[in-house]
């Protein structure tokens, strides 16, 4: 296995190779890639660009861009935050734990700089980020935003998956996080959950082809944790019926829908097999509102 050595980009012909790498995944189109001078302005002014070389070469293999936030909490005041806009691994050196390394460089970065939350957006219907960001980062998403982006359509960055967003928090310090940091916090047990009697709001019906169908769609529970399935591969799952994969936009938009509005925040993401086939869920559940307990 190839190794990678992470560390912060400086100078202007740095970011203009992470324009490159960007270029790889998002295409040429200008409005899909950040550009290299306002990378070296994110880097001057409290913001990074985390970068991860090969180390026979020297080739940049991965980006991850961070930026100051602030959060407003009451009249004149605000609390600040870290945004993460940009991940990019290069095709070879994915399914290599490279993603979660980044992230961990810059909770470290974030860390040092006396702040504790980093938020970030994904698809919700990518279930590689929603692996990584809710199971193997601890984060959770928190709110919804739909047509994040602009309606889906050519020439928008709707078109590698949905235009919706979760938003992610990632509580820095929280025990969760730092426990799975650490490597002492046991996954999720998929069977738990069921047998606990938590519903599926969405369970999957399988066609003659082996391609996943969404079932009926049930409102979510009051109490306790609801699982929301989502394709293990929609970008496979687009490529094959891109009418079933607008059935999975469509579902999983009014599903998140109905969750948030319901006072659900999605807190994990599990994965099994169940009658002899890879599945993935969200988890969710209900959070305590101001005022209750």
């Amino acid at each position: 296995m190839r190794e990678q050595d992470i560390r912060l980009l400086h100078t202007l012909q740095d970011m203009e190779a992470a324009v490159d790498l960007q270029r790889s995944y998002w295409g040429s189109r200008p409005g899909a890639v950040v550009p290299g001078h306002m990378l070296l302005t994110i880097a001057q002014h409290g913001g990074h660009v985390l970068g991860a070389f090969e180390r026979q070469g020297g080739q940049l293999v991965a980006i991850l861009v961070g930026m100051p936030g602030l959060s407003p909490v009451a009249p004149g005041m605000s609390s600040p935050y870290l945004l993460s806009k940009r991940m990019v691994v290069h095709v070879d050196w994915r399914q290599r734990g490279l993603a979660r390394r980044l992230k961990l460089a810059q909770r470290e970065r974030a860390l040092s700089q006396g702040i504790s939350l980093v938020r970030w957006t994904f698809d919700p219907l990518l279930a590689a980020n929603a692996w990584l960001n809710l199971h193997r980062l601890g984060a959770r998403a928190t709110r919804f935003c739909e047509d994040y982006f602009g309606p889906a359509g050519a020439g928008g960055l709707a078109d590698k998956g949905s235009p919706d967003r979760l938003q992610v928090d990632w509580c820095l310090d929280s025990e969760r996080v730092c426990a799975l940091v650490a490597g002492e916090c046991p996954d999720t047990d998929i069977g738990a959950l069921f047998s606990s009697g938590a519903p599926t709001l969405n369970p999957a019906v399988y066609d003659e082809r082996g391609l996943p169908r969404p079932g009926g769609l049930d409102a979510p529970p009051t109490e306790g944790p609801a699982l929301l399935e989502l394709p293990r591969d929609f970008p496979a799952l687009l490529r094959r019926d891109a009418c079933l994969a607008d059935e999975w936009r469509v579902q999983l938009r009014t599903a998140l829908r109905a969750l948030f509005a319901a006072g659900h925040v999605l807190q994990d993401c599990v994965r099994g097999t169940l009658d002899g086939r890879e599945r993935l869920f969200y988890v969710s559940a209900p959070v305590a509102r101001e005022g209750e307990p």
